[in-house]
């Protein structure tokens, strides 16, 4: 049995469905929409972002966002460069947040600008990308 990694299946299926839409949320005007080359190229541009922050392969990463199309393109591009998730739920208090950052040991995050305060009393406080920017 072949195992396929996620790298793999995004890069399958950017090949396969690259201007099929992969992502659509509700906004003022209708729907904006995502197509699988659009995730593709999010996805490398935030693992650029990871890697200027000195992110390498093995390295646990938080991640901490509401439910929308950059929390699962994040995830990609954390796991496609063979870093770890560290999933953390958004319903968490502050105080909830920073110790299970601690003890996961992670080396940078990527939060929503709703959790980006709840990060600067943490170790990755400069070691962060903020999804909205």
């Amino acid at each position: 049995m072949q195992t396929t990694t996620i790298k793999e299946l995004l890069e399958q299926s950017v090949a396969r469905f690259g201007e099929h839409v992969a992502f659509q949320i509700k906004a003022e005007a209708g729907y904006r929409k995502l197509t699988f080359n659009d995730v593709a190229s999010l996805v490398k541009r935030v693992q650029t972002q990871l890697k200027a922050l000195g992110v390498v392969k093995g390295d646990r990463v938080a991640l901490i966002s509401e439910n929308r199309p950059e929390w699962p393109i994040a995830y990609l591009a954390i796991t496609s460069m063979g870093a770890i998730v560290v999933p953390l739920d958004a319903m968490l208090k502050k105080e909830d947040i920073l110790p299970l950052m601690d003890n996961a040991g992670v080396a940078a995050g990527i939060v929503s600008q709703k959790y980006n305060e709840s990060l600067t009393a943490a170790n990755i406080a400069n070691q962060k990308i903020v999804i909205e920017d």
